[in-house]
């Protein structure tokens, strides 16, 4: 699943969190009795109505989601070379582009969807907190499954921050013969496809 992900499976460039919302629900299996959905994003959202999606996804299907925002509300433009901290994303007419982080936005899809949200700019305390959030949760069997496209620079030590958590929650889980029944999504939207913002 994982080496398949990349930005172009998606035909339209934009910020979409409702079809990542929705591929993620899809690959929970009637019988996890636990389902939990962590997105990462700036909130930005080009195609939909994210809050009303993840409303819907709780009441149908029980699904919680946990939001985490990144960015700032001033907005930044986004990086897209981690060796080159000055080349950034640009639209067709060679505008740089600015992502602003709505967090009212993640802060609503939370609420309707049993979760929390959780601000990104101190990603240590954001981790603790999720962290402690998971191990509350009832669990059978775990499974980790990362859908990203990484174009925000602190975004890749976040995302190996994340992933150190997901080991360190299958080692615990192994020692006590117990698994989780919940699956892990990391979507980093932030800079989703950001092209459809710049065609506007």
């Amino acid at each position: 699943f994982i080496s398949h992900i990349n930005t172009n499976i998606v035909p339209v460039q934009g910020t979409a969190i409702n079809k990542a919302l929705e591929m993620a629900s899809a690959s929970f299996s009637p019988s996890d009795l636990q389902k939990v959905i962590i997105v990462i994003t700036d909130g930005e959202d080009h195609e939909g109505d994210p809050v009303a999606f993840a409303q819907k996804l709780h009441e149908e299907k029980g699904i919680l989601i946990y939001t985490i925002g990144m960015g700032t509300p001033e907005g930044s433009p986004i990086p897209v070379n981690p060796l080159n901290p000055y080349d950034f994303k640009k639209d067709r007419e060679g505008n740089t582009i600015i992502s602003k982080l709505d967090e009212a936005t993640l802060i609503k899809m939370a609420a309707v969807a049993g979760g929390e949200y959780i601000p990104g700019n101190n990603a240590q305390a954001g981790l603790n907190k999720l962290f402690d959030k998971l191990k509350k949760i009832d669990r059978k069997e775990y499974e980790a499954k990362v859908y990203a496209d990484y174009n925000d620079q602190f975004m890749y030590f976040f995302a190996m921050a994340l992933l150190l958590l997901i080991i360190e929650l299958i080692i615990i889980e192994r020692k006590s013969q117990r698994w989780a029944n919940f699956k892990l999504f990391e979507f980093t939207l932030n800079s989703f496809n950001k092209n459809v913002a710049g065609r506007k």
